[in-house]
């Protein structure tokens, strides 16, 4: 946190040196800039190492759509493609009904009722996962879980 403190008189806004006694404003919060970075860094810190540890679980980088797959994969039993490239097809179910049946697993921060489709590579099934519905307006003061709802879609192949 000295590093923070050290460098919080330096940093340039605009092109502007921020005076580290001045407050930030954002929504109701007011709080001087020091602090702000002070306390922003040290959770910065925690999440990285939070990052860390479910990369070595999932065996990939910490992003909403690897983190997505690994869990699909085990609540719905999916054996996932080796590769986190592969066009279009994310795995293949390996149980039930839907044994065999390749699927694309999406992940959206917040329910949109918007589907990402590559109309070249189309997988037998959508898996899709997603926050709350919510209306546009600006997101100061806001939360968002990560996960709320699970959506499945058949896709038509013609």
């Amino acid at each position: 946190m000295k590093m923070v403190k050290d460098i919080v008189g330096i940093i340039s806004v605009g092109g502007n040196a921020v005076d580290s006694k001045k407050k930030v404003q954002r929504g109701n919060i007011e709080s001087d800039y020091s602090k702000t970075l002070e306390n922003l860094a040290k959770l910065i810190k925690y999440k990285n190492i939070v990052d860390a540890e479910i990369s070595k679980i999932i065996n990939r980088l910490t992003e909403r759509g690897h983190v997505g797959e690994f869990i699909a994969s085990l609540i719905f039993g999916i054996e996932l493609e080796k590769s986190a490239v592969t066009r279009g097809i994310d795995g293949y179910f390996k149980y039930g009904k839907l044994k065999g049946k390749s699927v694309n697993i999406k992940w959206y921060g917040k329910n949109e009722y918007i589907l990402d489709i590559n109309k070249n590579a189309i997988p037998d099934y959508y898996l899709v996962m997603t926050g709350e519905v919510s209306q546009p307006q600006s997101s100061i003061g806001k939360k968002r879980p990560w996960l709320y709802l699970v959506y499945i879609y058949l896709m038509q192949k013609n």
